[in-house]
């Protein structure tokens, strides 16, 4: 609502229905758990987050840096 990215993260919710305002203004993230969104607490197969690589998000965040981007 205000304009500023975020960086959000969804394992057992939907994105869609419970993410940030603004089209490509966001780095969202979602996990490929086959039973997403089930909005449990506790998910019967592990963390869904487990789903999303780190190293995913670290690359996706340095690209949106200005000054972390390589220069030629």
């Amino acid at each position: 609502a205000l304009g500023i990215p975020c960086i959000a993260l969804f394992g057992a919710t939907d994105p869609e229905l419970t993410g940030p305002y603004g089209e490509g203004l966001h780095l969202v993230f979602r996990s490929l758990c086959p039973d997403s969104p089930c909005f449990l607490r506790h998910c019967p197969r592990g963390p869904c987050s487990a789903g999303i690589a780190p190293q995913d998000v670290a690359t996706a965040i340095l690209a949106k840096i200005p000054e972390a981007s390589p220069v030629a």
